[in-house]
């Protein structure tokens, strides 16, 4: 291998070498020591199909001396066997994407998912959204860097973000009272329903919906979430599902007849292709067809492109965005409770 420049001046024999061509040279000979005008190792085909087996660990080939040459060569030996062609510079029959891309639709991975984020200290659960008492929700993505794909790209936040400015749950017309019979000693977390009378229109006006709530015993306070599936009933109910604003799992409390349970405002947080979070209010749509009766900041999955789009006032336009939890806020504004996405991680090409 040569340089690939020239020199500034040749000596004639006998004549006087200066001070000032011999600094000369040297700068040019500084100026460039770049792998620009280092010359490759493929000045012929022989040259240029060489490669070298720099062996496995354990068993390296550490032979001495090694030139830049020998380098390249294990370099294009390693780049062979990852494509498996007979030449390094070979097209191979597949690319990382398209085999990506093949394995997703394979085993009907979506292309919106969470590869990677903060956890639970003591246990695997994601933990990457906190709830902001003073109104609002933090991305933690400094310590554990959050790693998801939208629409089948990887991205990576590392830094955290907050989004404030919440809306607040509804002050009045908010409550129902607990009509199930439960002693004293009852955590009753494995109860899927309650049984509810008295609902406020914050209640029946999310009929259907999947919503956070509050219930108070004594001095105890427990924020849950449930699907409200009538006027008289909550179902599918999650306790000891949500964190929150210390990052703490809220446990379940002990229940009696006739506690009040106070509707919460359910906000759904996305992050964008942009690096930002988004949020919306609305209950999340999914399906194959466009969906009816769609208001602005509406969000639905897409489920023929396998991609969330939002509804702009005219029509359902791709979102660039991906969701990664929920959280709920009380009626000062206060966010009482965060949930992250779950990580979804069956196969890793990246």
């Amino acid at each position: 291998m040569a340089g690939l420049f020239s020199r500034v001046k040749v000596w004639n024999e006998g004549e006087t070498v200066n001070a000032d061509d011999l600094n000369a040279e040297f700068n040019n000979i500084l100026a460039n020591v770049d792998a620009t005008h280092s010359e490759g190792y493929s000045q012929n085909l022989s040259q240029m199909q060489s490669t070298e087996d720099p062996g496995a660990v354990g068993t390296e080939n550490l032979t001495q001396p090694i030139s830049e040459t020998d380098e390249i060569k294990r370099i294009r030996f390693v780049l062979q066997r990852l494509m498996g062609t007979s030449e390094w510079y070979q097209a191979p029959s597949a690319t990382i994407a398209t085999l990506n891309s093949s394995i997703s639709q394979a085993f009907f991975i979506s292309p919106n998912r969470i590869i990677s984020g903060a956890k639970s200290a003591v246990s695997s659960q994601p933990k990457f959204l906190e709830a902001l008492s003073s109104g609002g929700v933090k991305l933690l993505a400094t310590a554990t860097p959050l790693n998801l794909f939208i629409n089948g790209v990887l991205y990576t936040i590392s830094t955290d973000i907050s989004l404030t400015g919440l809306t607040a749950a509804l002050g009045s017309s908010n409550t129902a009272t607990l009509a199930d019979t439960f002693s004293n000693a009852q955590y009753s977390k494995g109860v899927q329903t309650f049984n509810i009378s008295g609902a406020g229109t914050a209640f029946t006006g999310q009929i259907g919906n999947f919503a956070a709530f509050k219930i108070v015993n004594g001095g105890n306070t427990e924020y849950f979430v449930g699907t409200v599936a009538s006027a008289t009933q909550l179902t599918g109910l999650r306790r000891g599902f949500c964190f929150d604003a210390t990052n703490t799992a809220i446990a379940p409390i002990t229940l009696t007849t006739g506690h009040t349970i106070t509707i919460l405002k359910m906000s759904y947080i996305f992050v964008t292709t942009a690096g930002t979070m988004a949020v919306t209010y609305n209950p999340l749509r999914y399906g194959k067809t466009n969906p009816a009766g769609a208001v602005i900041g509406d969000y639905w999955y897409d489920e023929t492109n396998s991609t969330w789009k939002t509804y702009n006032g005219i029509t359902w336009v791709v979102a660039n965005a991906t969701l990664i939890g929920f959280c709920a806020q009380d009626s000062t504004g206060a966010t009482v409770l965060a949930r992250s996405e779950d990580i979804y991680q069956p196969f890793r090409l990246v």
